[in-house]
Order: C-alpha cells, then structure tokens, then sequence
C-alpha cells in the first residue's frame, strides 16, 4: 500500500523538539518504519515537511536558527531526493491583543492601556 505523510513542520518543532536533543532526527525513516510496524506491505512514496521559514529578527540567536533549519532540510533532501519535498509558506503573526492577522507586530488595530510606559509613537 503507497503512502504519503503529511508533516506540520512548526507544530512538530515545537510541539516536540524544542529544547530536546531529537532536533536533527530523520522523519522519513521515522514514518517509513511505523507504517510498516502498521502495515509491513506499505511504501512511503513521498513526505511533504510544511514549514515556514525561520524569522531571525525574532529570535535571540537568529542567524543560527535560520541556518540549522536550512542545514536540517537540506540534509532529508540530501538522503530522500526523490521523496522528500517541503512546501514553505510565509507566516502572519496574530496580533497578541486583537488576533488580527497581520505580516508585522506593529499594525495592530488596537492600542493597548499602557499601565504607566510611554506610549511609543512609531
């Protein structure tokens, strides 16, 4: 029986991976042998890994997580040239006061009390 897995590839970072040693796992050997433990006449024909590109200027140590994420997914496509396939997409941040779906933190339709700071005016 062919197969195709699916990954989220945020969810599972950080739904699971984060702060563990497991980061540099190989996820296609992982599904291929717990569907032939399900299954042992099953083939996985492809994995699609959905993930959104790392944003540095988020994070304390950007420049290093943007580069192990592109070093990670250039190894599965090294190993799995044929079965392996990521699908990148943008992400939109959701504003933390309105959930607004927006590309930057500052397009907030909201203004926030704020309890004694200045008031930025940018």
């Amino acid at each position: 029986m062919d197969a195709i897995v699916y990954i989220d590839g945020y969810n599972l970072y950080y739904g699971r991976l984060k702060d563990t040693p497991y980061k540099w796992f190989d996820i296609v050997k992982l599904f291929t042998n717990i569907c032939h433990i399900q299954n042992p006449n099953s083939n996985i024909i492809r994995v699609k890994y959905f993930t959104a590109p790392v944003l540095a200027r988020f994070l304390t140590n950007g420049a290093t997580a943007v580069a192990s994420q592109n070093n990670y997914i250039r190894a599965l496509e090294t190993l799995y040239p044929n079965s392996f396939e990521v699908i990148k997409r943008n992400t939109m941040a959701s504003c933390r006061c309105c959930f607004y779906k927006q590309r930057q933190f500052n397009q907030c339709r909201f203004t926030l009390p704020t309890f004694g700071r200045k008031k930025s005016t940018s």
